[in-house]
Formats: C-alpha cells, structure tokens, sequence
C-alpha cells in the first residue's frame, strides 16, 4: 500500500522501534480517502521515501549524516563464525546499531584429501571478506574501537593485527562482500 501524507507531526516511539508520522493524506487509495487524517507507522527496515518541494544545504547535510552510520559510527563490531565462514559487521552510533555487511562463504563438506585443502581455501578467503567489509564500511578516522567476537575471533584478529595488504586494496574486492 502506497500512501502520500503531507507531514504535520512526527513522534518516536524508543521501546517500539517505531517513527509515527501525522498528517493529511496527498493520494487517494481504496482504503483512504484523499485530504483525510491519516498517521503512518514506519517500523525499521521500513522502506520510506521523503520528498520536499525544496531542501536547503542544512537539511540535505543532516539526511546524508543520517544516512551514513558509519560517518559517525565509533564504535564497530564483527560478529563471527569462523569455522561456518560466516560474519556480520556492524557500525555503533549514540543512537544506531548497523548492519553494514554480511560475509557468508560455503565450506565443502567433508575435511578429507582435496575436500581439506578447498575448505583452507574458502577459510582463507573468508579472512580477507572480513578484513575487506571492514576496510569499506568502517571510517578508521572516526572509529575508537572495532569488537572481533564468536567463534574463531582470535584466529581472524591476528590475521587483521598481522595483514599487510594496503587499505586501498583492500576495498578492491568489497563488491563481494555483502551489502546491506
């Protein structure tokens, strides 16, 4: 369902997760009618679309800083399962936990022979999409502290304490890590 209001009010709800948005209605739909009364519930992850007849430098500055968690994000987090190859990195604000990658890789099955020897191989690559997810969403210049936790943290904080790939390629192979 498509709705256009024409904001009056805006409330947060903290405990519910929930921005509740109050105005007159722009479009008319089967289930409301045009000019009538009508409050939205935006919850998170809601797919919403703002639109204004004219933005000024100020507000464009505030929506991007909104926008982007990781411009004032200092605090990150990898969460991890090393030995699933699979990982989620998160960017901490005053008031915002992240998603802003997700790495994901498929073990064979089997540690035997030649199966052992891919599975070293994916681990391996799996190191370098984590190190690669936090050269592209993590502003280093920002940041006070990146949390490496889970399963096999020790394993993937020394790899990221004794890598020497430059930063700059580092982010060369960030269209494979998962974006969300």
């Amino acid at each position: 369902m498509t709705v256009t209001v024409a904001a009056d009010a805006v409330d947060y709800d903290g405990a519910g997760d929930e921005l509740r948005v109050a105005g007159t209605t722009r479009t008319e739909h089967e289930l409301v009618k045009l000019g009538s009364h009508h409050t939205l519930q935006i919850g998170l992850r809601a797919r919403v679309s703002l639109r204004k007849a004219a933005w000024d430098a100020s507000q464009r500055a505030t929506l991007a800083r909104a926008a982007d968690a990781a411009s004032t994000a200092d605090l990150a987090c990898l969460l991890l399962d090393a030995e699933r190859c699979r990982a989620k990195l998160f960017v901490l604000t005053e008031r915002l936990v992240k998603q802003a990658a997700s790495v994901e890789l498929a073990l064979p099955k089997g540690t035997h022979g030649a199966r052992s020897k891919r599975a070293d191989a994916q681990k391996a690559k799996f190191l370098h999409r984590c190190r690669d997810a936090l050269a592209a969403h993590v502003r280093w210049d920002v940041v006070r502290c990146v949390v490496v936790c889970g399963r096999g943290a020790a394993d993937v904080a020394q790899f990221l304490r004794t890598d020497t790939t430059p930063a700059a390629a580092c982010s060369s192979d960030a269209a494979n890590v998962g974006h969300l």
